[in-house]
């Protein structure tokens, strides 16, 4: 078999690391690739990086107007002609066999979706080099999903999975939100017929520019998350209701996730009432939940005494930790 595969870049004011991330998918040991990169409107030299690379055979440059992530990933999606089609962010790198390993797994498990491990990294000092001895494990569509709430196997993130571009067909990425990733991987999952996972790391994820989500201050945009936990609560009561507690165990996460991360004294403390009511109707639920690893579970305990206990706790424990 040697499908074509699609891999999307995304690309918006990265010139610092761009070269490396597109370095890393020319190299690929798995060759039958069409590379997509999408400058989103760049005011640095990025743009310029892209055009370098564009005589290459297998590389296609888009060059528009600043729409965000998502506008660019859905750009690329309607230009893919690759049987598959992964992401790669523009300041990320993937493995030198990523493709290589998510395609012979997807072949391999007879599944659609084909994921990897990320392993993050800060600075070019400490990215790890990981050798294992493969193990694969395959999920049906339900079970796919109740690991994608729990978060053990796999993320939310888009990064070092490998799809079925027919997934795509009415799926798009919710343009101008932010953890567009969790708008929609759920829905992908429910569109497939399962999916395959490799312990072997294929995705490098950079963790410390300055404008990534995770660097962030608070602001309304955080909210998307939550929404987003919203709608796959009610999607999973609507279609899988055996496995309703995992998607209101991962609401409660959520909820306790942004209570922390508000300022004290922010115009942003209206949002906690409206967070905590969940937190109230579904605490006890959650912490019964033994599918959910006892650690967890203790973590969750402060839920338990109100919003200024959970914000103590997570202040301890950031100190200790």
């Amino acid at each position: 078999m040697n499908d074509l595969i699609t891999i999307v870049v995304p690309i918006y004011n990265v010139e610092k690391y761009l070269r490396k991330c597109i370095d890393s998918i020319i190299q690929q040991t798995y060759k039958n690739l069409e590379i997509i990169l999408i400058d989103d409107g760049s005011t640095d030299d990025s743009g310029k990086i892209c055009d370098e690379y564009k005589n290459q055979q297998r590389i296609k440059v888009i060059h528009k107007q600043n729409g965000g992530l998502s506008d660019a990933r859905n750009i690329g999606i309607d230009n893919a002609n690759g049987k598959y089609i992964t992401f790669v962010d523009s300041d990320d790198f993937i493995t030198k066999d990523s493709i290589e390993v998510l395609y012979k797994n997807i072949i391999k498990g007879e599944k659609e979706i084909s994921i990897g491990q990320v392993s993050t990294f800060s600075n070019e000092n400490n990215i790890k080099d990981y050798n294992c001895n493969e193990k694969i494990n395959i999920y049906n569509k339900k079970d796919s999903i109740e690991q994608l709430l729990y978060n053990t196997k796999y993320t939310s993130s888009t990064a070092g999975k490998l799809f079925c571009t027919h997934l795509f067909k009415n799926i798009r990425f919710p343009y101008g939100k932010k953890y567009e990733d969790l708008a929609i991987l759920y829905k992908l999952i429910y569109e497939s017929n399962g999916v395959v996972v490799s312990n072997k790391v294929v995705y490098n994820y950079y963790t410390a520019r300055q404008d990534s989500i995770m660097n962030e201050n608070f602001n309304s945009t955080r909210m998307d998350a939550l929404y987003f936990t919203e709608e796959i609560l009610e999607f999973i009561q609507k279609n899988f209701p055996d496995i309703e507690i995992a998607a209101i165990t991962r609401l409660i996460i959520e909820c306790r996730d942004i209570i922390v991360e508000i300022p004290q004294n922010s115009k942003y403390k209206k949002y906690e009432d409206y967070i905590y009511n969940y937190i109230k109707k579904y605490r006890l639920r959650t912490l019964l939940n033994r599918k959910l690893p006892l650690k967890r579970r203790i973590s969750l305990l402060p839920i338990l005494f109100g919003k200024k206990a959970i914000k103590i706790a997570w202040k301890v424990k950031t100190k200790i930790l």
